[in-house]
């Protein structure tokens, strides 16, 4: 019985986690520039980075293809009964579409609406809820394969003053099981009774923006995204019958991105051949709760009368996340009328502490390189004023770390290091 409800306890608390838009960016322009929010000027992608970016109208989608190359290694055990516990990522990817649409008649010039929607290719709702003992890359082991959706708006009360507001639709999960059994003695037992419901529920979070300029050439802009927080809660109730039950109540967060505030400024030269763009991000990962599943047993009759504690709880979780601040910075140069060639970096700290006691989340700062470029064709369907194939690479180069366990430990010491690769194709209408 304990074996099964165990089983039972995982198969409910894996179910949820992650954001794409976040970790890997929006689209092959936005990715190739280092996922500034400049970038995203006039493009579908600018309902997450700036809704107040949003300006011309258009149609793209693109595909996305992330390989990890990480490592988790033991370097020495302090006990000879430590096993290392450690996972690494797959590789992931999904489909990201998106539009922007400006208003006619009165509002011309003055409103444009947009969307954006990823959709994973290999699962439409998946994640992990991994045990604190397992070593693990917290920003992508939980896979964000789930569906994520932005909605944007930006209003212009004058030529260089924009404002944009929007929001962040993600899906998440929650349940209730109950069972009845009969236990056995000379023969198996039998279970009585076995409902399971589920649901699929929707979480949300704002994003307001603003866009000044361009004066010179020179724009500022600035952004807010709210904090992303799916929270579970999954009761199980255990009827034994006349030897009692149990009440297992299992609750945790299944996805967080924290609170970021982005400022930035792009700069166009050379009669807008070249564009440089640049952004500061604050991300309040010090916020962040607990990434582990919190389970709780209440017991009652006979195995009360055995001896057994009426209550089981798991040890608390200590996150102790720091926030962060994150530059970018990229360009595109245009080297003919059709042809532009981009380039980005970012530093991405950790804001995670050295993993020295129970938990295992396992993250080190990284330097985010990536190029790409995008070619520009007649529109064949003659729809639109030009269709623009692009694509994009990233490489996320970590600089790694050695953990040392301070006291007795499961988990021998061990060193973690590595880097990401991803690439985007796709295709944009310009209307």
């Amino acid at each position: 019985m304990a074996r099964a409800l165990g089983v039972l306890i995982v198969l409910l608390s894996v179910l949820a986690r992650g954001q794409s838009f976040d970790l890997y960016g929006v689209g092959p322009r936005s990715i190739g520039m280092g996922g500034t929010q400049g970038a995203s000027e006039g493009d579908y992608a600018a309902t997450f980075y700036n809704p107040a970016m949003l300006r011309k109208g258009g149609i793209g989608a693109a595909y996305l293809w992330s390989k990890p190359f990480l490592s988790i290694t033991e370097t020495e055990k302090t006990s000879p009964s430590q096993v290392l516990s450690a996972q690494t990522p797959v590789d992931y990817s999904g489909v990201a579409v998106g539009f922007a649409v400006p208003l006619t008649g009165l509002l011309k010039d003055r409103v444009t609406l947009g969307v954006g929607i990823f959709v994973p290719q290999r699962h439409v709702f998946r994640s992990h809820m991994i045990d604190e003992r397992t070593a693990y890359f917290f920003r992508y082991d939980n896979a964000p394969e789930r569906i994520q959706i932005v909605l944007g708006a930006s209003v212009r009360p004058f030529k260089w003053l924009s404002l944009g507001v929007g929001t962040q639709l993600m899906s998440d999960y929650g349940g209730e099981a109950r069972f009845a059994a009969v236990l056995g003695t000379v023969q198996n037992g039998w279970v009585t009774q076995r409902t399971l419901s589920n649901e699929v529920t929707g979480v949300a979070a704002p994003l307001v923006g603003l866009d000044l300029g361009p004066f010179k050439g020179v724009k500022l802009f600035a952004a807010w995204r709210g904090e992303v927080k799916a929270v579970y809660t999954l009761p199980i109730l255990v009827d034994l019958g006349v030897f009692g039950g149990m009440d297992i109540n299992v609750n945790g967060v299944s996805h967080f991105a924290p609170h970021t505030v982005s400022v930035g400024a792009s700069w166009r030269l050379l009669d807008d051949r070249l564009f440089l763009t640049a952004d500061v991000s604050w991300e309040h990962w010090a916020a962040v709760p607990p990434l582990i599943a919190d389970i709780r047993i209440t017991l009652d009759g006979t195995l009360l009368d055995l001896g057994f504690h009426k209550d089981v709880i798991s040890r608390e979780i200590v996150m102790g996340f720091s926030d962060v601040v994150v530059p970018k910075v990229g360009i595109e140069f245009g080297v003919t009328p059709r042809l532009k060639l981009r380039a980005g970096y970012g530093l991405r700290p950790t804001p995670a502490p050295v993993q020295t006691g129970r938990t295992n989340f396992v993250d080190s700062t990284a330097h985010l390189l990536s190029a790409g470029g995008g070619y520009t064709l007649d529109d064949p369907l003659q729809m639109a004023s030009g269709l623009t194939l692009e694509g994009a690479v990233q490489l996320a180069v970590t600089s790694g770390g050695h953990v040392e366990k301070a006291g007795p430990n499961l988990n021998p010491n061990y060193q973690f290091g590595g880097s990401v690769l991803t690439l985007s194709a796709g295709a944009r209408y310009e209307f």
